[in-house]
């Protein structure tokens, strides 16, 4: 994936997406930043197996035009968070005007976009998918017709499913941002995130489950309370004296334990003797 100021002429970051083998536990992430006349970006990026996720903010204070160029055919879901700015395939005319918390789910395969910001700041979100990462989710209309057009087509409409962004649907990539952000994510977790937020695109309820780290804090809390419950709980009887028993002294403990003792010999001598 390259992404570029158009009238500088040179990438400010590549990347594909690694094979599986070139990924173990966790998930590669990258963090840049970059700037030119009237325009600085910055950039967190996290590659897992045929998927990328891309959150970027971007300051213009001139017109500026970008442009993503996919390595390889790729599915796009783009988010437009703050700003408004127009977008369109390079070299087609009509370019879309992008408003706030609105987005683009659409076939890219392998044409280049254009992505032109009005002035001032802002954030975006861009995933892209391998086509047939997707086919999982195939049991979904829209799913499957953007599988579909990947296979007959060099790329689809880009705003032929658009969606509103609900607040509920911000903070939950707000979410998934400072997770992948600060925590070590897993290859599998970091699918688990990607396809859920694809999902809650299409208006479907999912149960994202804790972060990784907050997982661990659950497990702590779940092993704290089952050490509480083994815990040793008197009847009342012995609690009354062990509450007598409660600050004294070793000297007095040991005298009372002694005298116990020979109260049970003394007991145990009468058991015997009316035998």
């Amino acid at each position: 994936m390259f992404h570029y100021e158009k009238e500088r002429g040179a990438p400010s970051f590549s990347i594909g997406f690694p094979e599986a083998s070139s990924l173990e536990e966790s998930i590669e992430l990258r963090r840049s930043g970059d700037s030119g006349k009237g325009w600085e970006k910055v950039d967190l990026t996290a590659i897992g197996i045929g998927r990328l996720f891309c959150y970027r903010q971007i300051r213009t204070s001139e017109p500026v035009t970008f442009i993503t160029e996919p390595s390889e055919p790729v599915v796009c879901l783009r988010f437009h968070l703050e700003g408004k700015s127009h977008l369109g395939y390079l070299g087609k005319g009509n370019h879309l005007e992008q408003k706030t918390k609105s987005n683009y789910f659409f076939w890219q395969g392998e044409k280049q976009v254009e992505h032109k910001p009005a002035g001032g700041q802002h954030t975006l979100v861009e995933l892209y998918v391998r086509p047939e990462n997707l086919s999982h989710l195939a049991n979904r209309k829209v799913v499957m017709d953007i599988i579909d057009q990947s296979l007959t087509q060099k790329c689809g409409p880009i705003d032929q499913y658009e969606f509103d962004v609900p607040d509920e649907l911000i903070n939950y990539m707000r979410e998934m941002t400072v997770e992948i952000d600060e925590t070590k994510v897993s290859v599998e977790r970091f699918h688990h995130l990607f396809d859920s937020l694809i999902l809650m695109c299409l208006g479907e309820q999912v149960d994202v489950g804790p972060r990784f780290d907050r997982q661990d804090e659950e497990q702590i809390a779940q092993e704290k309370a089952s050490e509480e419950d083994l815990h040793y709980l008197p009847d009342p009887e012995v609690k009354n004296i062990l509450d007598e028993l409660e600050g004294a002294s070793r000297l007095a403990l040991s005298t009372q334990f002694y005298e116990l003792m020979d109260k049970i010999e003394e007991h145990k001598q009468l058991i015997q003797e009316e035998k």
